[in-house]
């Protein structure tokens, strides 16, 4: 502890004795904290990397499945070479990587400015902002290191006044993390991928201040389940006392609560799955009651070898992935814990009073791919899928839902300028009742409660909360970004047909799309107004010197990001399908469910 306390002191004193017109850090730009000591990669012109820095110690052997715990290092010193990201966790080995994977993989990078401008001559430089991307992927996969935070922290340096540091995070997925079942339910094992995510806020929380960031400024942003799982954060946050929370505000790209189709899961979801994978596995089977034989089956469990795990796991030809295929690959998601989640309308439970920013994309639905062709088959399946969404097996009431978008018109249905020529109106009907129901809807629920406050005893005073939609429809190229895990084979045409589809601005915020060739400058203007836009939102929980104003669901209006043809940035009603979100209260009140909000758009 003297030990830390001393190094603590001298990087203090660093600072201090810089030259007062400019801040440089250390070289090697060295960052001292009770963790330890941590060495930066410098590769980069301006920002400093962070990378592969361990926030709990490594989840393998008897900590598979389990909570995050402590890291330990094995270093007298605990000197960390930060200079290269670590590996993905086990997930789909066929899908991108570029640093491995690993069941070692509790890693977060850090990016901040080499430089910082002090305000007071024997003062060292104000702490800045931070920006703590958590990565989507259905909770199945992905990784931090295919998205490139140290854009965004670069742009802020270069083209505004407000540098900021930015961070991403690596946490478990799949059924390491994700699996509901009685036993891991008993064992206290459910929802690990959530603990890993708390467990890299705290770090960051505790040491940020060290890398030259404000542990009181952190704003977190996730997309699609990282979406998810950031208001599961903010969800669990609400427990924390305003001192101790390690994060002052959210975005959440795509990804509300209240999905209609995803719902917190009973822990039974998964047993048909975990007793396949154990007779898979050779692993005795579970059984009810009894405390030896969950430690058995849990101790066989944790002596699978990692190739074998995924195998059965991760790789999508396994015969347990067509056999169980109900959640996308896996019976995977949020398991009802009686901590993390209350139970199966986990959205309508408590959560932390903080500014929000929400949004999605104009065709959310077009990434399913799931509608079948022919407006009969397709009008039968999507009455089959809205009241599975509503949780009965009452066709009738899912019946009048369904009516509702096959009286829209086709651009209504989200065909406008991104229209394929090819595609029969069914396709728009399918994608706009399944884009609204997985993310338009949920969405307004969030911004109707977290703005008012009076929907809900669980949200009881207003919160200042922002409303957009995606409508910029993005290059081509952006089907090459390695986080979306498209075949490169993919027919230009299907392209198309996808229109503003799910995870487009992730280009934008990252500023991936100032390097694609078929960019166009409106384009490059959206990229530059989103980006600033989050960065406001870090420093002053507000992204209004923009002219974005907060969402009132009396009068709701939301941010259209949108540069093309005769078309601008700006505000506008938030009444597309208004009438299906109406339609969908009106079932989901006779179904049973916790009633949504009342939304009216402004104009």
């Amino acid at each position: 502890m003297f030990s830390s306390q001393i190094t603590l002191l001298v990087s203090h004193l660093l600072l201090i004795l810089a030259p007062p017109a400019l801040c440089q850090f250390p070289n090697p730009p060295a960052v001292l904290t009770p963790q330890g000591i941590y060495y930066p990669n410098t590769t980069l012109p301006d920002i400093d990397q962070f990378l592969g820095i361990p926030y709990a110690a490594p989840p393998i052997g008897p900590l598979r499945f389990a909570a995050p715990a402590p890291y330990t290092s094995g270093s007298p010193r605990n000197v960390v070479n930060a200079t290269s990201y670590g590996p993905g966790c086990l997930q789909n080995p066929s899908l991108s990587h570029p640093n491995g994977l690993s069941e070692d993989c509790l890693t977060l990078n850090i990016f901040r400015p080499t430089t910082r401008t002090p305000t007071h001559p024997h003062k060292p430089p104000p702490l800045l902002p931070v920006l703590v991307f958590i990565y989507g992927g259905a909770n199945i996969g992905s990784q931090a290191r295919l998205f490139a935070a140290p854009n965004l922290a670069a742009h802020a340096l270069r083209n505004t006044s407000t540098p900021i540091l930015t961070c991403t995070l690596n946490y478990r997925t799949g059924a390491l993390a994700f699996l509901p079942s009685r036993l891991f339910a008993r064992a206290r094992l459910l929802n690990a991928g959530l603990k890993d995510q708390r467990a890299a806020l705290q770090w960051l929380h505790a040491n940020i201040a060290a890398f030259g960031g404000d542990p009181r400024r952190v704003v977190i942003f996730g997309q699609s389940a990282g979406s998810f799982d950031a208001w599961m954060q903010a969800r669990y946050a609400a427990r924390d006392a305003p001192a101790d929370r390690p994060f002052a505000g959210a975005i959440l790209e795509s990804g509300a609560p209240a999905s209609l189709a995803l719902k917190g899961l009973e822990p039974s979801a998964g047993d048909t799955y975990l007793q396949a994978s154990l007779r898979a596995f050779g692993c005795p089977a579970a059984r009810e009651g009894s405390a030896a034989s969950d430690a058995r089956v849990l101790a066989c469990l944790r002596g699978v070898g990692a190739e074998r795990l995924t195998q059965v796991w991760f790789q999508p030809d396994s015969p347990l992935f067509e056999a169980l295929d109900e959640y996308v690959q896996l019976p995977v998601g949020f398991g009802v814990d009686g901590d993390w989640v209350g139970g199966p309308y986990y959205w309508d439970e408590k959560v932390a009073q903080i500014p929000m920013i929400v949004g999605d994309t104009l065709n959310e639905g077009s990434i399913y791919g799931l509608v079948p062709t022919g407006t009969a088959t397709n009008e039968t399946y999507l009455t089959q899928v809205v009241a599975k969404n509503l949780n009965t097996t009452n066709l009738a009431l899912a019946a009048p839902v369904v009516s509702t978008y096959y009286n829209h018109t086709a651009a209504e249905n989200g065909r406008g300028y991104n229209a394929d020529p090819t595609a029969p109106d069914s396709y728009y009907i399918g994608e706009a009742l399944l884009g609204d129901a997985v993310q338009h809807i949920p969405r307004r629920v969030l911004l109707g409660r977290h703005s008012s406050g009076a929907d809900s005893p669980n949200y009881p005073r207003p919160q200042r909360t922002w409303g957009y939609r995606w409508t910029q429809r993005p290059p081509l190229s952006v089907f090459n970004e390695s986080y979306y895990g498209f075949p490169p084979e993919l027919p230009d045409a299907v392209k198309v047909r996808t229109g503003v589809l799910h995870a487009a601005e992730l280009a934008y915020v990252f500023g991936d799309v100032y390097g694609f060739a078929d960019a166009t400058d409106g384009d490059r203007r959206v990229a530059a107004l989103v980006q600033g836009m989050w960065i406001s939102f870090a420093y002053w929980l507000d992204p209004n010197f923009h002219g974005s104003n907060p969402y009132n669901p009396s009068r709701a209006s939301i941010f259209n990001f949108e540069d093309q043809g005769s078309t601008t940035p700006g505000m506008i009603p938030d009444n597309m399908r208004l009438d299906g979100y109406n339609a969908y209260k009106d079932a989901i009140t006779k179904a049973g469910r916790p009633a949504l909000p009342e939304i009216r758009a402004s104009g």
